[in-house]
């Protein structure tokens, strides 16, 4: 079965990518509201050292790529976003650093590109945790305010299951944040029968 959805394409970080990454992160709309709040410069700098010269082991880390909204060349693909998993480790349990499926998601996309195309990016990296990661589930947590992004995820087929009340600190105040999850059942049900959108195998070669 083919899914519709916008066709995209996954690719590792590049030094390149830098210059990016340090626009969304401090844009007012999408670092701001995505994350509810414009980091600090410690934050920044500490996340530019993981990113770009000590990547953690126990992330993928990829950016996507998609077709500029307003460009008359249907084959041109810019950089509109970045997107993660990354590996947690087993809660109230005895296996001590371990891990056995839970990954944690994250994502930062150009404004350009919200709805279809960051659905998109979003269901190709659930295709990377479950069929090449061996997931059993995929997680995140986001400020409450920020609506348009839990819609999305639960587009995606995450649920929300909980409030956490007064779990983040940003610009000098206590805000809530909402968990969601999708598990292995849930992704294959909406997406498992499906074939891949994005250029799967190369990215399988890589990872």
């Amino acid at each position: 079965m083919q899914r519709t959805l916008s066709q995209i394409r996954l690719r590792p970080l590049q030094p390149t990518d830098k210059q990016d990454y340090l626009r969304w992160r401090l844009d007012p709309l999408i670092g701001g509201v995505m994350r509810g709040g414009i980091p600090q410069e410690a934050e920044i700098q500490a996340e530019l050292q993981m990113r770009f010269e000590q990547p953690r082991a126990d992330e993928i880390y990829l950016c996507f790529e998609a077709i500029q909204p307003s460009t008359t060349v249907p084959q041109e693909l810019i950089h509109a976003g970045d997107i993660r998993i990354r590996k947690t480790k087993d809660r109230k349990s005895y296996a001590f650093n371990e891990s056995h499926g839970v990954w944690e998601f994250g994502l930062q996309c150009d404004q350009h590109f919200w709805g279809d195309t960051e659905l998109s990016a979003i269901v190709a990296m659930l295709d990377v945790a479950f069929m090449l990661k061996g997931a059993v589930r995929v997680e995140d947590t986001l400020w409450s305010g920020n609506h348009r992004s839990i819609d999305v995820l639960e587009k995606a087929g995450f649920t929300r299951e909980g409030l956490l009340r007064k779990r983040l600190w940003r610009n000098d105040e206590w805000i809530d944040e909402v968990f969601l999850g999708i598990t292995e059942d849930d992704y294959q049900k909406l997406w498992g029968h499906s074939l891949p959108h994005w250029n799967y195998d190369e990215i399988k070669r890589i990872l």
